[in-house]
């Protein structure tokens, strides 16, 4: 099984046997693509590895057509989402400068509602929001585009900093599966390096509910 199909399919207790299980065997190949990254260890304000290795596997299992990142900083979690991709990777950056270059990416250096991108084909593609802006905000927008899929990784509530709730979406009726993946702690490899507790940060994975 992938890794869409463990968190979709399994329930408590047997999904974290199962996702303990998805990680011991996968863990090696994961090795193999962190240790090529010109970074070897997250620095503050990266994604955690344990947050990319679920980032890694979970583009790997869905394969959409086209991925985005909001917020890529200095590029550290893009690079998984590359190495995971079949298709097309477009990153934004609407908060700093844009401060990595490649050609194997279409980088923008503001907001992902900014561009047309008329040629994206919107239902197959995987939207990840690591850019410190309003959950609700970035769900109402991904229906505007008719996206489906979206992961956050951090979130900046109107009212105060919070991660888990999509208050607003909740309450709508606009989140039809919401998952949010656990730290690990199995490997040194997803020690901390960034001293970086991560009180406000959670990858959480969302289905979307599109009008009809």
């Amino acid at each position: 099984m992938n890794l869409y199909q463990v968190i979709t399919t399994l329930q408590d207790p047997q999904l974290g046997e199962a996702l303990e299980g998805f990680v011991a065997d996968t863990l090696p190949a994961f090795k193999e693509i962190a240790s090529a990254h010109p970074l070897q260890f997250p620095e503050p304000g990266h994604c955690s590895m344990a947050e990319c290795f679920w980032l890694y596997y979970l583009v790997k299992a869905l394969q959409p057509a086209v991925v985005i990142e909001s917020g890529t900083f200095h590029g550290y979690s893009l690079y998984f989402l590359r190495a995971a991709a079949t298709g097309r990777v477009l990153g934004f950056e609407p908060t700093y400068e844009v401060q990595i270059s490649t050609d194997e990416i279409d980088l923008y250096d503001h907001d992902w509602m900014s561009a047309p991108l008329d040629d994206v084909p919107w239902s197959d593609t995987l939207v990840f929001f690591d850019d410190h802006i309003d959950t609700d905000q970035r769900v109402q927008e991904c229906i505007q585009r008719g996206v489906h899929r979206a992961i956050f990784h951090d979130n900046y509530l109107r009212l105060g900093q919070s991660h888990l709730s999509f208050r607003y979406a909740n309450l709508h009726g606009l989140i039809n599966f919401q998952y949010v993946f656990p730290r690990l702690r199995s490997d040194p490899i997803f020690v901390d390096t960034t001293h970086n507790l991560q009180s406000y940060r959670w990858l959480t994975y969302a289905e979307i509910i599109l009008p009809t």
